[in-house]
């Protein structure tokens, strides 16, 4: 893996249609493949020869996460860049399919990995881990299933989670339920836990093995 970048965005789709079509269909635009690949490549190539040589692309399916545009760039570039799994719809579904949301879920994210997410160049790409993104105020319930999802995914694939937490106090919540599904912490990382500079809550998290 050698030195890494933990959390990068090559590129973040904001065209949901579009990142739903690379996520479900394999459709991807290779036009805007071909401007993007110019204009990161040699940022990418600047990295490895600074003696990066692994990247985790942070954004989950439903930003767009461009697989084909990874692995051009990876090849290119002998630099890994590892995928996610995770939050692939959009929230207000859980207000819709409430049953057994966390179960399928889970399914479909285990399905990822070994499946793989698509198959490149005669290459199945698998997920190195699943992406989640926690609202913030108090957990809503939607975040609380997508978590034990995540969890339920983690204990059958090995797959660890990066989850934003953008509220330190909201850790404690989160907290809960990963105890409840008896989480391994040691698979489990709190993004953007500096955010607040809370370091209270960043030792207590620290010291369950986040």
């Amino acid at each position: 893996m050698g030195p890494a970048l933990p959390h990068e965005h090559l590129k973040w789709e904001i065209d949901e249609d579009y990142a739903n079509q690379m996520y479900f269909d394999h459709n991807y635009n290779d036009k805007d493949i071909a401007k993007t690949y110019s204009a990161i490549l040699p940022i990418i190539k600047a990295l490895y020869n600074a003696s990066c040589r692994t990247i985790v692309e942070a954004s989950p399916p439903l930003g767009g996460q461009n697989l084909k545009l990874m692995r051009q760039l990876s090849v290119a570039t002998g630099i890994n860049i590892i995928p996610s799994t995770g939050a692939s719809i959009t929230k207000y579904a859980f207000r819709i399919f409430k049953t057994d949301f966390a179960e399928q879920m889970a399914e479909r994210w285990i399905k990822d990995f070994k499946e793989g997410l698509d198959t490149i160049d005669n290459v199945v790409i698998r997920p190195g881990y699943i992406k989640l993104l926690m609202n913030r105020g108090p957990l809503a319930d939607v975040d609380r299933e997508f978590l034990i999802g995540a969890v339920k995914a983690s204990q059958q694939t090995g797959l660890p989670i990066h989850c934003h937490v953008l509220e330190a106090e909201r850790l404690h919540e989160v907290i809960a339920v990963l105890d409840s599904e008896k989480m391994d912490y040691s698979k489990f990382l709190w993004a953007h836990g500096d955010k607040e500079g809370n370091l209270k809550v960043i030792e207590e998290a620290f010291k369950k093995g986040m």
